[in-house]
């Protein structure tokens, strides 16, 4: 049986190809002789019993190491062969070799029967009948290597010439004996990396298999993929490894001729174009087990003429490396591997290696290091080109060098970066530079909207750019590599280094003062950010902006959080003037001027920020299409225009977005911004407004009295505030379906919570039906209420939030409640609610039955909690569309471990066939149902015949993740279980949990997951029972840690009591793109969830 052991990965070298063992007596100078020769001609490095020793050395030592350090072992049976014991010695040796290592074993039978070897008959048995002195034990294994060795494919010479036997032999050893690929004896990480590549080959799988090693370039993909061919190449029949991939067609053709000379040698038929090639290849390989790496392809028709459809013999390993994600997913992988950055521990290592040969930075260097390695952000590439550079160099040449990266990265590294940026189209260039110099960081959402608006294609644009790895998404926020950015700028840069004014983006603030101050910018420049939190204090002329026609991003902004003071502010002239009107994103905060330029009208604008600015009107004169101004000093003003809007309204209700900030700096403090408490009520006039946000103005205690007539506001945000009391007409707005009063200020009673509800929701009814939506009032389309951080008790909050209906989402976190208001479980529609860092709350009970995330954490005094189970008939009937349901109660230490236990064992009866369950809480051990737990981030279980049944129901998953010493989860971070079906057609699926930004995770969590088996979507002509094993990965992202514990276990129904009257419908997807399942009802008396199943109506 092959290793599954990481243990010989970095056996990179052999000091022998091959060992021959053979009974000198009989054939050492005959056969043996001559087959040793042939080999020697062929340059294959052998080794024999009376060669590569050196004098004196004991034999009997040596050639059991030569045993050990040999890739391959010919053994010549021959009629006294069993006659020797140490012949016999080797044997078991070498077998043993195989066993543990791998090794191949050629057995040549000369002369003997395979038979009388396998069985210890004929010469073989008249030996051993001389070995009745020896013990026991030593004649099994003895009899047990001739017997292993017997049954292998080998060469039986009896009759013939040897010559061509020999030739023969030769020939197949030299398919076998494959040359290593070169690779550099300064790995680190790479065992671990080995170890997870180990568990997707499955190499003692006979089925052809292929994998996919995915990552950015640098990251060491072909690295990799080298280390995994050296490590398994010697178990296959032939291998190849083919790079120097090209996109054009002819290029197909050499390696197609390469791979079938690395596998079959010299002799291969003529070949003169790739069809007859593919054919070829499908003829003359399709029994071998061989084994195949294509390196860096980037084209989607590559493969097709290379492996053709797997056409190799049974357990035959194709690997394919590629920086295209999706190009890979296209090729229908078993497997696909990430490769991710090296940790700390490793970076540091591995440029020690380079830069000072040992493990560590040499004394006096180690802070210098430290920056090298944080700038290199586990790149493999960079920090060994880096370290290689600085190796032998003093410490002020160090310091040199830091300083030159700052301005230009290393153009070695940036060479091998940015090989996926040269193959992109213009247009994708020009989207991959704005990134790099100005989205980096920011939401998915808000860059598509302004690159879309630059007809730039965004969305195909930045999914090309993930495909070529990049650029990443995590929580829908634009991610790059540090190096990739730095090589983004340096393009942008190499043409006029000493020119910013000819660059077409500037992003330092150093260049930006410089170009703005001398007036040296040109049309070249497209976009300019700069951030004013660390740049001089600008006083800009008249022209500064005169030559930048083709100006479309323009951004001056502060790194503040609300009641900040702004400083360094823009200074402008009184005549400034912009001379693009190609803009379309213009952000300024602390704008000086009294109204926007006259000469720029920002027709092409889809967002316009001026917060903490002078602004008393944006024009002087108005517009004819911008007619809204701002009257007095009322601050700022942060608009957003729909460019789905038509300009025919004849007025500034175009903007579908408002969004207000007051000048609180020390510079505008003579214009009394304390005074400024309300909104103009001109706003009123914005029919066509779907969202307001008043957020950070503290000192704003009042909207307008008309906002009642903004009859298509869907958003209203005031948190921070000091609003003390909305205006009756806020309860007249049908369409608003989110209302946020988060962190308000304005009473510390928060009577105002009360009356909102009173108002809202209490009206007297001549039909006696008591407390419900008023006629013609009331926030009939309420969905979304966050009144997080507004200081509520459990008193605030009276009997009539009950009757909000349609709500969807409720946040009340980060208040003082000791309890869940009981009238949340009347909220027949509510799928969210957050009780986050509720540091009092101890109990939350009665939830309705639609909820589907509960997230509670942080809440300190949490002792208990109640789960409805899903199997009810008021579930049923409740919520018939069926979500997945996720429970987040992380640093809910108060969950004494009966409870927790208590929850998770609830969980476990109320899993049902299609309704994925998720739950995180405190805890150190694996729940005791769980029948496979596991050490480690990994499981591997067999799976029963016949284990995918009626009664199947699903899987349930858990890890146990803790964190190194000395560490905490903080910002947002990833949970990932990956988990696997082998030895049968490849299926796999994942789940995932995510944690917010603003929470910290100090001890052990559990995390457990129920999947359900229907989630596994496979056509119906499968059969999961195909499958034999299941294998799950856990990871976990955002901080160093440790998955201690793993489980899995299969559930059936027939291990707790299932409601029988039920039925499950197949999945649906709801108009966001997420999956859900439908009950039918089986006893209309009892259920009536038939009617409720539209998708406009359900949570």
């Amino acid at each position: 049986m092959a290793p599954t052991t990481s243990s010989r990965i970095f056996s990179l070298g052999w000091s022998w190809d091959v060992f021959l063992s053979f009974r000198g007596e009989d054939t050492r100078f005959t056969f043996t002789d001559h087959l040793h020769s042939a080999l020697l001609q062929k340059r294959i490095r052998i080794f024999r019993d009376d060669e590569g020793l050196d004098r004196g050395e004991e034999i009997g030592s040596s050639i059991l190491k030569a045993i050990e350090e040999s890739r391959m072992y010919i053994v010549v049976f021959s009629k006294t062969y069993a006659h020797s014991k140490w012949c016999l010695d080797e044997l078991a040796k070498i077998m043993e070799c195989k066993i543990q290592k791998g090794q191949t074993v050629v057995p040549v039978f000369y002369h003997v029967e395979p038979s009388d070897v396998r069985n210890q008959t004929g010469s073989f048995g008249e030996a051993f009948n001389k070995y009745q002195k020896v013990p026991e034990h030593k004649l099994m294994r003895w009899k047990a290597a001739l017997r292993n060795a017997a049954n292998l494919s080998g060469w039986h010479v009896q009759h013939g010439y040897e010559s061509q036997a020999i030739q023969r032999i030769v020939q197949n050893i030299l398919s076998r004996n494959l040359k290593l690929l070169s690779v550099s004896d300064k790995l680190v990480g790479m065992e671990r990396h080995l170890k997870e590549m180990a568990s997707l080959i499955s190499i003692d799988s006979n089925d052809v298999r292929m994998i996919g090693i995915n990552g950015i370039d640098g990251i060491g993909k072909t690295t990799l993929a080298k280390a995994v061919y050296n490590q398994i190449v010697h178990q296959f029949d032939g291998a190849s490894f083919l790079s120097n991939f090209s996109s054009h067609e002819m290029n197909l053709l050499p390696l197609q001729k390469q791979l079938l000379r690395d596998i079959l040698g010299e002799d291969i038929p003529r070949i003169t174009d790739i069809s007859k090639g593919a054919h070829v290849i499908r003829e003359m390989l399709w029994s071998k087990k061989v084994l195949v790496v294509l390196d860096d392809v980037d084209g989607t028709g590559q493969l097709e003429f290379l492996v053709i459809n797997r056409a190799f013999g049974p357990g035959s390993r194709i690997i394919v490396t590629s920086r295209h994600k999706y190009l890979l997913a296209g090729y229908g992988l078993d497997a696909l591997y990430e490769v991710k950055e090296l940790n700390c521990k490793e970076a540091i290592q591995l440029f020690s290696l380079h830069a000072f040969h040992m493990n560590n930075p040499q004394k006096g260097f180690i802070n210098l290091s430290r920056c090298i390695v944080d700038y290199c952000k586990g790149l493999p590439i960079a920090l060994e080109v880096l370290g290689s550079h600085l190796f032998g160099k003093k410490k002020f040449e160090w310091e040199s060098v830091l300083q030159r990266l700052d301005k230009r990265p290393n153009k070695q590294i940036q060479n091998v970066l940015m090989r996926g940026f040269q193959r992109l189209d213009g247009c994708h260039r020009e989207i991959f530079l704005d990134v790099a110099c100005f989205f980096k960081g920011e939401d998915l959402d808000f860059v598509e909207r302004i690159l879309e608006a630059c007809n730039f294609y965004a969305k195909l644009g930045i999914n090309v750019l993930t495909d070529n790895s990049l650029i990443s998404i995590l929580d829908n926020k634009l991610l790059m590599h540090d190096l990739i950015q730095k090589s983004g700028w340096e393009i942008v840069r190499e043409q006029y280094r000493t020119e910013p004014g000819k660059w077409s983006r500037l992003w330092d603030p150093e260049d930006v003062y410089h170009v703005l101050t001398t007036n040296t910018g040109t049309k070249s420049i497209e976009g300019i950010f700069l951030n004013m939190s660390i740049s001089n204090e600008i006083h800009l002329t008249s022209d500064a902006f005169k030559k930048m026609t083709r100006l479309r991003l323009l951004r001056v902004y502060q790194n503040v959080e609300n009641n900040s003071i702004v400083s360094n502010t823009v200074h402008l002239p009184r005549d400034f003037k912009f001379p693009s009107h190609e803009l379309r994103y213009l952000h300024w905060d602390g704008w000086t001027l009294e109204s926007l330029p006259s000469n720029f009208d920002g027709w092409k604008l889809v967002e316009l920020s001026l917060k903490h600015s002078s602004l008393k009107h944006l024009w002087k004169k108005r517009k004819q299409h911008l007619l809204f101004e701002i009257p007095g000093n009322s601050g700022a003003l942060w608009l957003f225009r729909s460019r789905e809007v038509s300009g025919n309204h004849g007025g500034y209700g175009m903007f579908t977005k408002a969004s207000f900030r007051w000048n609180i700096s020390k510079r505008a403090a003579p214009l009394n911004c304390s005074s400024k408490r309300s909104l103009p009520n001109s706003i009123c006039s914005l029919r066509s407004l779907e969202t307001l946000i008043v957020s950070g103005c503290s000192k704003l205690s009042k909207l307008p009295e008309d906002l009642g007539r903004l009859q298509f506001l869907m958003k209203l945000q005031a948190d921070g505030t000091a609003i003390t009391q909305p205006p009756l007409s806020l309860f007249h707005l049908r369409n608003l379906k989110e209302l946020s009063f988060r962190g308000c200020k304005g009473s510390t009673s928060n009577s105002w919570i009360s009356s909102i509800l009173f108002r809202l929701l209490h009206r007297e009814n001549s039909d006696g039906t008591g407390l419900q939506l008023p006629y013609l009032s009331g926030l009939y389309s309420l969905k979304y209420l966050d009144l997080s951080g507004c200081n509520l008790t459990d008193r605030s909050i009276n009997d009539n939030l009950g009757h909000l209906r349609f709500l969807e989402e409720l946040n009340l976190s980060r208040n003082n409640l000791v309890t869940v208001p009981a009238e949340v479980n009347r909220l027949s529609h509510l799928r969210v609610l957050s009780v986050n860092q509720c540091k009092s709350l101890q109990e939350i009970s009665k939830l309705p039955p639609s909820i589907k995330l509960l997230d509670a954490g942080d809440c300190i005094s949490l002792e208990s909690l109640s789960v409805l189970s899903p199997q009810s008939p008021q579930y049923l009937s409740s919520s018939s569309c069926l979500r997945p349901v996720t429970f987040k109660l992380p640093n809910c230490f108060a969950l004494a471990p009966d409870n927790g236990a208590t929850i998770v064992e609830k969980l476990r009866q109320n899993f049902l066939p299609e309704i994925e369950y998720s739950i995180v809480l405190p805890g150190s051990t694996i729940p005791e149902w769980f029948q496979h737990p596991s050490i480690g981030s990994s499981v591997t279980i067999e799976l029963p015949p016949k284990w995918h049944n009626k009664d199947f129901l699903g899987f349930a998953l858990c890890s146990v993740f803790s964190l190194e010493e000395d560490e905490i989860i903080q910002g947002s971070g990833l949970i990932c279980c990956n988990f696997e079906f082998r030895e049968g057609p490849y299926l796999s699926s994942s789940v995932s949990w995510t944690h917010s930004g603003d929470r910290v995770i100090e001890t052990d969590h559990i995390w457990l997951v129920y999947q359900p088996g229907a989630k596994l979507m496979i056509p119906k002509s499968s059969s999961l029972n195909k499958f034999r094993k299941i294998t799950a990965y856990f990871s976990l992202s955002g901080a160093s840690h440790v998955v201690k514990n793993c489980g899995i276990h299969l559930i059936y129904a027939r291990d707790k009591k299932v409601n029988n009257q039920t039925r499950y419908t197949s999945a649906k997807r709801s108009s966001d793109g997420s999956r859900y399942y439908c009950l039918e009802e089986t006893q209309p008396k009892r259920l009536r969830g038939g009617e409720n199943c539209e998708e406009g109506s359900h949570a």
